[in-house]
């Protein structure tokens, strides 16, 4: 089996599992880089640790990146379509993290749920691709600097839900370019 195969078929099956003990991170930040402590979907799961909810993660980031860039009225059609196709994923990964709705029967059976639910993902990252380049497209040189640091991640936290707690906590910004601390 092709490492992409693999890495897909794992990334199903986190998807379809609860969140459960998935996305914690040390530190006691919440899911907005640390801004006044936990946010809206996380808990405390003991002194140093908070589950992120990758859903309101998502829609906390859509947030701030939505008041940063200042849109005016002609660019807001573009910024409704991205946002609404974020939120339609974020919508379907909370459903699928309050209902257990893995099959129990046979294991091909089983596989088969996981490729229908990435193929379903794929879908809807796809459009969120689309509409996405769509509002890049009417964004001023001075918006999009700060789409290309933001634009694509936001919905990360929904089909990588492992990445939801560094995003939190703040790891995810871009670095700057070169080779990475430490010389490596």
């Amino acid at each position: 089996m092709k490492i992409a195969t693999i890495a897909a078929i794992a990334l199903g099956v986190a998807m379809c599992v609860p969140a459960g003990g998935r996305g914690q991170m040390p530190g006691g930040q919440g899911p907005r880089g640390g801004r006044g402590g936990p946010g809206p979907g996380a808990e405390m799961r003991g002194p140093a640790q908070v589950a992120v909810n990758p859903d309101e993660l998502a829609r906390s980031q859509l947030q701030d990146f939505d008041d940063d860039l200042k849109l005016v009225a002609a660019q807001r059609a573009a910024w409704n379509a991205y946002a609404s196709r974020v939120l339609q994923l974020a919508d379907d990964v909370a459903r699928n993290r309050n209902s257990l709705r893995f099959p129990k029967g046979p294991a091909p059976e089983q596989l088969e749920f996981v490729a229908q639910t990435l193929r379903n993902r794929l879908t809807a990252v796809e459009d969120i691709v689309d509409a996405g380049k769509a509002l890049y497209a009417v964004l001023t040189p001075a918006q999009r600097e700060i789409a290309d640091a933001r634009l694509a991640r936001i919905p990360i936290p929904l089909i990588a839900p492992a990445q939801a707690a560094m995003m939190a906590s703040g790891r995810s910004k871009p670095q700057a370019e070169g080779p990475p601390v430490g010389g490596r």
